[in-house]
């Protein structure tokens, strides 16, 4: 239930060395199939070369990643943007935070890439058809919490009742499709590519095609304002200066796609999961004043090593070696951040224990449905039971972290955590 076992991440590169050549590198990942060892090395070799001939440096250009987004999508206009030098930001803490090899930036300079696409194409949909996104929503169900505090779990349970949907991740990576939709099989394949290149990663977290998932892409239609960079690549600057933004424009803009999902099936309540809103829930509250907040809570000592790990083996796909105390200080100061926003938030709140969710899945969600005012029928608890059945804890494997893998202990994260939550608003 959002979490399960990790695996040793890969060895480092030469100090100094933006690339070690030859497979020497991709040989040393443990668990990695031959196929996907053979893509890493080849997109190793194909990025230092990129580099020699002077094109490496502008994978990680904002002006470049513009470029070639207007290329591939055919379109051209990005907009007003409220964080004008967010992708600047992102691009320069991606470039010198994050240790990244030739493979490293072709793998996140193409995420800046469909990043910059989906603000294309949201604008593009903007001005040609503005209805479709002042559809009326059914209040939505937002699940918000730490990360690894069963956020997922209780997600995709919620997501089972009838009349309810999730966000699949497909749909959340491109929200709106480009002239063939092929959003399925493109993320498919980068599934599959992760499964190969970080075989351990499903028991951290299971990517599944089309079950419901957090829908963190979908702020890339704010460009700029783009949370999603640091699941993917050690950006700790990028990270800092978000916390410190605005963030009301790119919320707007999530509502929008909001709108824009929900408007084939406008009799469905969405039901969303995001950890990162848990910093939010006001703004989202002051934008959809109906939804309805859910919140799980687990000891933060258990939960930021979890998530700690978890971002080690996804940033482990793009470098050879991650630094682990620079996750762990980053995870630190990032869900302090948000959990003393939630502290302080004013929207109302369903408050659930992670010790309840595990122990009686069923009664917990019964009892969300009774505070959130939402009938409970007998349909409705045979499809939580059922879904209930399909997760069973470990089903991908068990989760191994500790909080000194990330330069932290215990106490200190339950320490830093009660400062800020108790820190007067």
């Amino acid at each position: 239930m959002d979490e399960s076992s990790s695996a040793p991440l890969v060895a480092a590169p030469r100090p100094g060395s933006d690339l070690p050549l030859g497979p020497s590198l991709v040989a040393r990942i443990p668990g990695m199939p031959l196929w996907a060892r053979l893509g890493r090395w080849g997109g190793d070799v194909v990025g230092a070369l990129a580099r020699v001939v002077g094109l490496g440096p502008q994978l990680l250009d904002p002006d470049q990643v513009i470029r070639m987004a207007r290329f591939r999508t055919g379109l051209t206009e990005l907009g007003a943007v409220a964080q004008p030098l967010g992708l600047e930001m992102a691009c320069r803490s991606l470039a010198t935070d994050a240790g990244l090899g030739g493979f490293g930036r072709l793998v996140v300079g193409n995420a800046l890439v469909e990043g910059v696409s989906n603000r294309l194409r949201y604008v593009d949909a903007l001005a040609r058809v503005p209805q479709r996104f002042d559809v009326p929503l059914v209040p939505p169900i937002f699940v918000v919490g730490l990360p690894r505090s069963g956020t997922t779990f209780l997600h995709r349970l919620l997501c089972a009742v009838p009349g309810h949907r999730g966000i699949p991740l497909w749909e959340s990576r491109w929200p709106i499709a480009g002239k063939r939709d092929r959003r399925r099989m493109a993320t498919a394949w980068q599934i599959a590519m992760l499964r190969g290149a970080a075989p351990e990663v499903m028991a951290k977290h299971a990517f599944e095609l089309d079950s419901p998932e957090e829908a963190i892409t979908m702020f890339e239609a704010s460009l700029g304002w783009n949370p999603f960079l640091w699941r993917i690549a050690g950006c700790h600057r990028y990270v800092r200066w978000l916390l410190e933004q605005d963030a009301e424009g790119p919320y707007t803009a999530f509502v929008d796609l909001l709108r824009w999902i929900a408007a084939p099936t406008p009799q469905h309540r969405m039901v969303l999961k995001t950890p990162n809103h848990l910093g939010y829930v006001d703004l989202l509250h002051a934008l959809l004043p109906d939804a309805v907040f859910v919140r799980t809570h687990r000891d933060p000592a258990k939960c930021i090593p979890s998530y700690a790990s978890l971002s080690a083996t996804m940033h482990g796909v793009s470098v050879g070696k991650v630094d682990k105390h620079a996750i762990g200080q980053t995870s630190l100061h990032l869900w302090t951040t948000h959990a003393a926003r939630a502290a302080r938030a004013r929207a109302p709140i369903i408050e659930v224990a992670y010790d309840d969710l595990v122990a009686n899945p069923l009664a917990t969600v019964t009892r969300v449905f009774a505070e959130a005012g939402l009938p409970w029928t007998s349909q409705t608890r045979q499809a939580v039971a059922t879904e209930v059945q399909r997760r069973p804890a470990g089903k991908h494997g068990k989760h191994i972290y500790s909080s000194a893998d990330f330069g932290l202990t215990d106490a200190e994260i339950r320490a830093r955590y009660a400062a800020a939550v108790d820190r007067p608003g």
